[in-house]
C-alpha cells in the first residue's frame, strides 16, 4: 500500500506537547514526601516541624537545626515495598514492586556564638549539608478483561475523520492531515488504521477493524525512580527562644515509565483481517532545580514550641526521552496467514517546570523528659505549577493547553501530620498519621488521598544513635489506557506502600 503521509507542524508540537508534559506529570513532580527521610522522623509521619534535631527538618522546616547541641553525621539505608490492586474491565488483578534505596546522608555542625554575639543573644551558630530523598517512584499497575465497545483506535479514527472530513488523493496516495508520529502515524503506518469510500456520500473516511471494540485488553504500567534533595542549612539559637534556619535546596529526581498497550481478538469469527496489536511508550525523565526554603521555632514557654516554614517554588530545567512503537499482527490477503508489522518514533525534549510553593505550620508539646507531641499543616497550590519553554526556538504556546488544563484541573491542598515520641531510658518508642487531600478537583476520578500510619523505636546513647522506623501509606488512583477524551475503560486502583528505615547517627 502505497502512502503518502502529511504533518503539519502545529500537530506535531500538539503531539510534542500532550506526550510529553501533563497535568499528571506536574503533579508528579510537585509532590513531595515529608513523612521521613530518617528512620526518626518516618516512625512520627514527617511531623518534626515544631521540634527540630532530626535532619529531615533541614528540607522542611531550616529551624531545626538551631535545636542541635553538638556535631551529628547520619545514614539511612532503607527499603521500599509497593503493592497495587487494581479493577479493569470487571477484572481484578494485582502487581508489586521492591527497591532498596539511601533515606538519608547529612551532617550537621554547631558552632558556639562569640563573645560578641552572645551580647545579643545569640547562643549558637549551626551548618548542615546533606540529601534527603524526597518521593519514590517505584510502583506496578496491570490490567486486563474484555472491552466490547471501543478500541485505543477507535479515538484515533474519530480524531483524524474530524480533521479529515473527506481524505483525497495524490494518485494512489492518501492525504490524510494530523497523523501525529507517536500514536496515529504509527498506526497509519502498520496498517491498523484504512481509508474507505461511504458508497452514498462518496466521501473518504478512515477506520479500523476494531472500531468497535470486541478486543481482550491488557495495559500494564511501570514506573521507576525517585525524587531527592541536596540541602545546605544555616541557622542560629537566640536566647533558646527564637531558632532561625535558612535552606538551599537543590532538588533532582529521575522518573521512568513503561506503558504497553495489548489488544487481541476477541471475536468468535475474527475481524476481517485484525488479529493482535501493542502499542507501547516509553518516557524518561530527568530534572535538577533550586529552591529556598525559610523557617523559625518560637519557644515562648517550656513545654510549647511554634513552628512556621515556607519554601519558595522550585526551578527545574527537565529532559524527555520519549519512545512510543506499535507491533501489529495482520492479515490482509484474507487468507488468515497472519504477518507483522511495527513502526517506532523517539523525541529528546528539554523544558522547564516552576513548581508550587509551600506553607507550613507547627505545634510541638514538650512532657518533660517523658516525650513529645506534634502535629504539622501544609498548604500547597496545585494551580500555581507551570511548564515553560527552554529554548527560544519555541514558544510558551506549546504549553498554553496544558498550563490551562493545570489551573482548571487542579486545587490547593492541605496535609496534617501527627507524630509523638516517649522515652524508657535509653528506648525511644514512637507513632504518627498523615492525611493530604487530593490535588484534583474532579477527585471521584483522579483521588490522590494520601493516609500513613507509622511507628518506630530508637536507641540513644551519648555518642551514638540507631532508630527504626515503618510507614505505611495509601493511596487510590486512576489511570486510563489511552486518552480520556474518548470512552476509555479505566483502571481503578488502590496503592499500598512500605517503608522501612534504619538510621545509623554519631555524636561528637
Amino acid at each position: 500500500m502505497k502512502k503518502r503521509v502529511v504533518i503539519a507542524i502545529a500537530a506535531f508540537i500538539a503531539a510534542v506537547s500532550a506526550n510529553a508534559q501533563t497535568v499528571q506529570d506536574a503533579v508528579r513532580y510537585s509532590t513531595l514526601s515529608y513523612v521521613g527521610s530518617t528512620a526518626r522522623s518516618t516512625g512520627m509521619a514527617g511531623a518534626f516541624g515544631a521540634l527540630g534535631g532530626d535532619f529531615l527538618t533541614l528540607a522542611t522546616n531550616p529551624a531545626g537545626i538551631a535545636v542541635y547541641r553538638s556535631s551529628e553525621l547520619s545514614f539511612t539505608p532503607s527499603i521500599f515495598t509497593s503493592n497495587t490492586s487494581s479493577e479493569f474491565l470487571n477484572n481484578r488483578t494485582s502487581a508489586s514492586a521492591s527497591k532498596f534505596n539511601i533515606g538519608n546522608v547529612g551532617l550537621v555542625i554547631p558552632f558556639e556564638a562569640g563573645e560578641n554575639a552572645q551580647k545579643y543573644g545569640f547562643k549558637m551558630f549551626h551548618f548542615g549539608a546533606g540529601i534527603n530523598r524526597t518521593g519514590n517512584y517505584r510502583r506496578n499497575i496491570y490490567g486486563r478483561g474484555y472491552n466490547g465497545e471501543n478500541s485505543i483506535t477507535t479515538g484515533w479514527v474519530d480524531y483524524l475523520n474530524s480533521v479529515n472530513p473527506n481524505i483525497t488523493f495524490d494518485g494512489d496516495n492518501p492525504i490524510i492531515n494530523g497523523l501525529d508520529r507517536y500514536s496515529t502515524g504509527l498506526a497509519w503506518n502498520t496498517n491498523l488504521l484504512f481509508t474507505y469510500t461511504d458508497t452514498l456520500s462518496g466521501q473518504t473516511h478512515l477506520l479500523s477493524d476494531m472500531y468497535g471494540g470486541q478486543v481482550n485488553q491488557a495495559v500494564k504500567l511501570n514506573t521507576y525512580g525517585s525524587s531527592n534533595e541536596f540541602d545546605m542549612t544555616f541557622g542560629f539559637n537566640w536566647n533558646d527562644i527564637v531558632y532561625f534556619g535558612t535552606t538551599v535546596g537543590v532538588p533532582y529526581f529521575s522518573y521512568s515509565e513503561r506503558y504497553i498497550l495489548t489488544e487481541t481478538d476477541a471475536t468468535e469469527t475474527g475481524h476481517s483481517f485484525f488479529n493482535k496489536m501493542s502499542y507501547s511508550t516509553y518516557l524518561k525523565t530527568s530534572g535538577t532545580g533550586i529552591n529556598l526554603k525559610f523557617g523559625a521555632i518560637i519557644k515562648p514557654v517550656q513545654f510549647l514550641r511554634i513552628g512556621v516554614a515556607y519554601h519558595t517554588p522550585s526551578w527545574y530545567d527537565l529532559n524527555d526521552n520519549y519512545t512510543a512503537d506499535i507491533d501489529a499482527n495482520l492479515d490482509l490477503n484474507g487468507n488468515r496467514n497472519f504477518k507483522s508489522y511495527s513502526d517506532y518514533a523517539e523525541l529528546n525534549y528539554d523544558y522547564k517546570l516552576k513548581t508550587p510553593a509551600r506553607f507550613m505550620a507547627s505545634l510541638g508539646f514538650v512532657i518533660g523528659q517523658y516525650g513529645v507531641l506534634s502535629a504539622e499543616y501544609q498548604y500547597v497550590d496545585y494551580t500555581t505549577a507551570k511548564f515553560s519553554c527552554k529554548e527560544d526556538i519555541y514558544t510558551d504556546d506549546v504549553f498554553e493547553n496544558t498550563n490551562a488544563n493545570i489551573v482548571n484541573s487542579l486545587k490547593a491542598t492541605s496535609t496534617i501530620r501527627l507524630g509523638t515520641e516517649w522515652a524508657i531510658g535509653i528506648f525511644r518508642i514512637r507513632g504518627g498519621y498523615s492525611f493530604g487531600t487530593s490535588p484534583y478537583i474532579a477527585t471521584s476520578d483522579l483521588n490522590n488521598e494520601t493516609k500513613t500510619f507509622s511507628l518506630g523505636a530508637g536507641l540513644r546513647f551519648e555518642s551514638f544513635l540507631l532508630d527504626f522506623g515503618y510507614a505505611r501509606t495509601k493511596e487510590y488512583g486512576y489511570l486510563y489506557p489511552y486518552t480520556d477524551a474518548y470512552p476509555s475503560p479505566s483502571v481503578k486502583s488502590v496503592y499500598k506502600y512500605n517503608q522501612m528505615q534504619l538510621t545509623l547517627g554519631v555524636r561528637f
